[in-house]
């Protein structure tokens, strides 16, 4: 019977090894955390190019990826076959949207997404793009009022 010993060469061999298989998963790692902290998809209902007053009206919605330092990757609005509110929630769920922007939200749509985990901004009135900006700038909050109103030559 041959007896196998274990030499000098063999150990460096498994650490060499091992070594490899931490790198890798240190890669694998990073590359997960970015994909997942870094990219955001932001969705806003629309009414015209306003966001929608109501979550449950909107027949339009612009759907936005956003990665690394606030680079837009990809925007584009998307007409939805009909204003409901389950359909909305649905597809949110299934774009993987992380960041919701809208008008008034009834309480069990707004808890549902909460719990789902998504950054919700509600009672948002004014232009899109506005709201968009604002988020990006990191100035977006709740209840904010977008729209400028001139009445008797004074902005309001």
């Amino acid at each position: 019977m041959q007896r196998f010993y274990k030499t000098e060469s063999f150990y460096k061999r498994s650490l060499s090894i091992k070594i490899l298989i931490i790198r890798d998963s240190i890669n694998i790692f990073f590359h997960i955390y970015c994909c997942n902290i870094m990219i955001k998809r932001i969705i806003i209902p629309l009414c015209d190019d306003e966001v929608a007053p109501r979550f449950d009206l909107a027949t339009e919605v612009m759907i936005a990826i956003i990665s690394g330092k606030n680079t837009i990757e990809e925007k584009k609005n998307v007409v939805l076959p009909r204003s409901s509110p389950e359909d909305l929630c649905h597809r949110i769920l299934a774009e993987n949207i992380s960041v919701l922007i809208c008008g008034a939200i009834e309480d069990e749509y707004y808890q549902f997404l909460k719990w789902k985990k998504l950054s919700i901004f509600d009672n948002v009135s004014g232009k899109c793009d506005v709201a968009f900006e604002r988020y990006l700038n990191d100035s977006l909050k709740n209840c904010d009022l977008l729209s400028e109103r001139v009445i008797e030559g004074k902005n309001v």
